[in-house]
């Protein structure tokens, strides 16, 4: 059996936290030779060493580019979802330290999706490889010729192409349009499959909890479970979206490197 490193109990890597102290648990990234079953183990210790600023190794694996393109996407989607609540909820005004954690809920499963992507390239022992310029330009024509409108009609209209980060972002929907990031994945079908599914059923559960917190602040003294009950298909596809973008923006690292 395992131990935290913080108080020494006995405790499951499957955990991210520990049950006794509430410490986060790691198993070495340096693993030679991981098998599929330390999926998760894996993908949870990673995880927590991104998610931790302070963390000295976390450059390591999350360079400043890619966390820079999380962050602009990310900020995007929030700022729309924030407008949309207050139709919703027909408020003219809700202030933004109310709505903050549904920006950190979307940064927090997108840096799940690119943990996701970052321990599948472990497993496997294999990267996507590098696309030819003429490749890129292909996928970047394509999308902006079959999904021009879609983008200008979305919050994405301010993305420049000019801009490093916006023509990074916009690189990694050239990806995922149709899919197309399907046909990059390394690992077995059966594994995608539980390791998904996991992965996404889990960011599903806290993403539901938060948004209850949120309510709770907005709309005081209502039944925040039903709002939620309500809003549910949609937070399920926030959080499916956000965990593929991250996938992407990881995927993208080989398909171009910086």
């Amino acid at each position: 059996m395992n131990k935290c490193s913080k108080c020494g109990k006995a405790v499951d890597y499957s955990f991210r936290y520990c049950p006794s102290c509430g410490g986060q648990l790691y198993v070495s990234l340096d693993t030679s030779n991981p098998k599929p079953e330390m999926f998760i183990d894996l993908f949870n210790s990673l995880y927590n060493l991104l998610a931790d600023k302070n963390n000295d190794r976390r450059s390591k694996y999350l360079p400043i580019l890619s966390e820079n393109i999380i962050a602009r996407r990310c900020k995007l989607e929030y700022e729309d979802d924030y407008r949309d609540m207050i139709r919703n909820l027909s408020m003219k005004f809700v202030p933004p330290d109310a709505t903050a954690d549904m920006y950190y809920l979307s940064l927090s499963n997108t840096l799940a999706g690119y943990t996701y992507r970052f321990v599948e390239e472990l497993i496997v022992k294999r990267k996507s490889e590098i696309l030819s310029e003429a490749e890129k330009r292909q996928l970047m024509s394509s999308l902006f010729k079959e999904a021009e409108h879609d983008l200008k009609d979305s919050c994405y209209k301010v993305l420049d192409p000019g801009n490093f980060v916006d023509n990074r972002v916009l690189f990694c929907f050239s990806v995922r349009w149709k899919n197309g990031q399907l046909k990059y994945l390394l690992a077995d079908d059966i594994y995608q499959r539980v390791w998904f599914s996991n992965i996404l059923s889990q960011n599903i559960a806290t993403s539901m909890k938060y948004y209850e917190k949120i309510f709770k602040i907005l709309v005081p003294g209502t039944d925040v479970t039903a709002i939620v009950d309500r809003k549910r298909e949609v937070i399920e596809e926030n959080v499916e979206q956000d965990l593929i973008f991250g996938y992407i923006v990881k995927l993208c690292e080989s398909l171009s490197p910086y």
